[in-house]
């Protein structure tokens, strides 16, 4: 499975992470112990649906119930 590298600004941080498409219904987020980012998304979303996501894990949001976070 192929990945693009993208980034994000997230307050004064620009965050990078490791984007996979698949053919999923889910998104998916790895935390890697080298602190490495992997969002695993479905083939038909938006980029900008995903960002947008992502930001909602970062900040806390408690209406998160339809992503899978895992620090491995």
């Amino acid at each position: 499975m192929s990945f693009t590298v993208h980034s994000i600004t997230y307050g004064s941080q620009t965050i990078n992470f490791e984007l996979r498409r698949s053919m999923r219904k889910t998104l998916t987020i790895h935390v890697h112990p080298d602190m490495r980012i992997e969002i695993i998304a479905p083939a038909t979303a938006e980029l900008e649906k995903i960002e947008k996501k992502f930001k909602n894990v970062s900040s806390g949001s408690k209406n998160n119930s339809y992503l899978k976070c895992v620090v491995i």
